[in-house]
């Protein structure tokens, strides 16, 4: 037992020495890996700030050339939509001109069935009367050369 106490107060010797000095041989490796890990945390804070200014400004750059091709499509889209309109006024004034042809066209398609219907009416009745005309006449010659006289009733 006696060189268990002296195992114990030797232990009990260097844990007081290690508290005593503060610059000890085994606080060192502990300091230098705390100095290490700080150096790392601020190398890595400055490539992850690094990375969001790389970030930010490409970001950026994409947003700018977007819009700019968004303005230049609107822009265009525009342009059709005059062009179109424009277009369309030519197409419209042009049916305009076609519906006054076509209504010039109708009133003389109107004067031609009125002419028609007058030669039509005037080719039934002519004849009519004629053909009446020459049937009482044929009938008077046939009535005096036959000398008698046709009773219709």
């Amino acid at each position: 037992m006696s060189e268990r106490a002296k195992e114990v107060s030797q232990m009990e010797d260097e844990l007081q020495s290690h508290q005593r000095q503060p610059g000890n041989v085994t606080e060192m490796p502990w300091l230098l890996i705390s100095n290490q890990i700080q150096q790392m945390n601020s190398s890595i804070n400055e490539r992850f700030n690094a990375m969001e200014k790389s970030i930010n400004e490409r970001f950026n750059a994409m947003e700018k050339s977007i819009n700019e091709r968004f303005d230049a499509v609107n822009r265009r889209i525009d342009d059709l939509k005059e062009d179109m309109d424009r277009r369309f006024e030519a197409v419209d004034r042009r049916f305009e001109a076609i519906d006054r042809r076509f209504e010039a066209v109708d009133r003389r398609f109107e004067a031609v069935e009125k002419r028609i219907d007058s030669l039509e009416n005037k080719m039934l009745q002519k004849p009519g009367f004629l053909w009446g005309i020459l049937g009482s006449v044929i009938l008077l010659l046939l009535g005096a050369l036959l000398n008698q006289h046709i009773h219709i009733f």
